[in-house]
């Protein structure tokens, strides 16, 4: 119930009260960790990075291997203009076994800010270093996506995925690279970025006729990659 007001209070712009109930949420089931996360998130936001962090260190003590916690902690640091926060971040991303490209160019950008040039380069030759796998998967990808979209099945669906020619190894592979996308990037009003995505959010949604909030609050992924024209 308060994770679901926290949502409605989120998306109208109530900062405080969707923090307000996702605290609630959270302390009554402290286990979700996704929660944790978009707490932590929404403090970041707020400028509260103390009780942020220590949120993010609880999803991350739950599961190391979040990346998209990961990432919002290297968030924080590079907030506070602290370059060995991010570093250390750093080093818990490159334990994650499948970060995925969008986290990793984020990263990137986050190490780049804090002048940590060096590493940047190396986590994007890291990066590109699977050079024609990487490829590959990601052109499997988007043939998924849009034979989900125009079959209406789901992206991950290991029939519809063998049907386009993949081995099992690739299907695994195909189905975690979706699976990896983040909920939604660092949010700067104004940029640039924040403009061009404001545009084609629109887009999507009177495509989609998204009017259901309540029933169908996230669109599905094969949905905006197709009705955005996104690669």
């Amino acid at each position: 119930m308060y994770s679901e007001r926290g949502d409605v209070h989120e998306r109208l712009g109530n900062l405080d009260r969707a923090i307000g109930d996702y605290g609630i949420a959270v302390a009554k089931d402290p286990g979700r960790v996704d929660l944790m996360e978009k707490l932590a998130r929404m403090l970041l936001s707020s400028g509260n990075t103390v009780s942020a962090e220590a949120y993010i260190s609880r999803v991350l003590a739950e599961d190391p291997y979040r990346v998209s916690a990961i990432v919002l902690r290297a968030e924080l640091f590079e907030s506070k203009g602290d370059p060995e926060g991010v570093l250390a971040s750093l080093e818990l991303f490159k334990e994650c076994p499948n970060p995925g490209a969008d986290n990793t160019v984020r990263m990137v950008k986050m190490l780049e800010s804090m002048d940590h040039e060096e590493e940047a380069r190396e986590l994007m030759g890291n990066r590109h270093g699977s050079g024609p796998d990487e490829k590959t998967i990601r052109r499997y990808a988007e043939r998924a996506l849009r034979r989900a979209f125009a079959t209406r099945t789901d992206s991950c669906d290991p029939d519809m995925l063998s049907a386009l020619g993949m081995d099992h190894v690739m299907v695994r592979k195909v189905s975690d690279y979706i699976g990896t996308y983040p909920d939604y990037g660092r949010i700067s009003p104004g940029s640039d970025e924040f403009e061009y995505m404001e545009v084609k959010s629109r887009d999507v949604i009177m495509k989609c006729r998204w009017t259901d909030l309540e029933n169908e609050s996230r669109i599905p992924l094969d949905k905006v990659f197709v009705t955005g024209g996104f690669s």
